[in-house]
């Protein structure tokens, strides 16, 4: 009778034991299934980098976990979505105006849900199965696909300055004609030669424009 007493003496030491142990694991990874909470839906077009466990961080702070993801289908959407259920800590108080995305999914960590204030602190805060929709990521392969149709409207552009170069290089147009011909150039320094020396012709309205020696030798000749 009293190896029986003993035996469960030891037990129930055993078992407090395992519990105290396993009490302090827990609090001390982080575990939030024994603490006070609630939960909030998050809905997403497309989730990547994030599973069941990973953090939810406020302001950069973790408050929580992501308890479970399913996809749903519902025929008042276009598409299916993504429900992220996340579990936050009671204490935490959430609003519906917050942000919600994902971040952390290229680098060396797991990535995680990441809640941001708008300043608007007015706005209704979030209850135990309140819904509110979150930011889609922007993925690797769309960032990809858009640097190299920014690079093939780069490179159209460069071709495009390069010909323009090489066209008033060659003194087409009427742009090049005006970079490598000095007729413009002569006439514009003579005419301004000839307001210096007679500045009062401007008031004049019935005398000509002066016009320079070598361009009235010229027009003469032609008559």
């Amino acid at each position: 009778m009293n190896r029986t007493k003993l035996e469960i003496t030891v037990g129930l030491f055993v078992l407090v034991g395992l519990f105290i142990l396993t009490s302090i694991v827990f609090g001390v990874s982080g575990a939030y299934f024994v603490r006070p909470g609630y939960k909030v839906n998050v809905m997403f077009n497309m989730v990547n980098g994030v599973n069941p466990g990973s953090q939810v961080r406020l302001c950069g702070v973790r408050v929580g976990e992501i308890k479970s993801m399913e996809v749903v289908f519902d025929h008042t959407m276009t598409n299916p979505k993504v429900k992220v259920t996340i579990f936050v800590l009671a204490e935490t108080q959430l609003r519906e105006n917050y942000k919600f995305r994902l971040q952390g999914l290229y680098g060396m960590q797991e990535g995680f849900i990441q809640i941001s204030p708008t300043g608007d602190e007015k706005s209704p805060l979030l209850k135990d199965g309140s819904v509110v929709t979150g930011e889609d990521p922007v993925f690797m392969e769309d960032v990809v696909a858009r640097a190299k149709g920014v690079a093939a409207n780069l490179e159209q552009s460069v071709t495009c300055v390069k010909n323009i170069l090489e066209r008033l290089d060659k003194g087409e147009g009427t742009m090049g004609k005006l970079l490598r011909d000095d007729t413009l150039y002569n006439e514009a320094t003579d005419f301004v030669k000839e307001l210096r020396a007679r500045p009062w012709r401007l008031m004049k309205r019935d005398e000509k424009l002066p016009v320079s020696e070598e361009k009235e030798a010229e027009m003469k000749s032609l008559k």
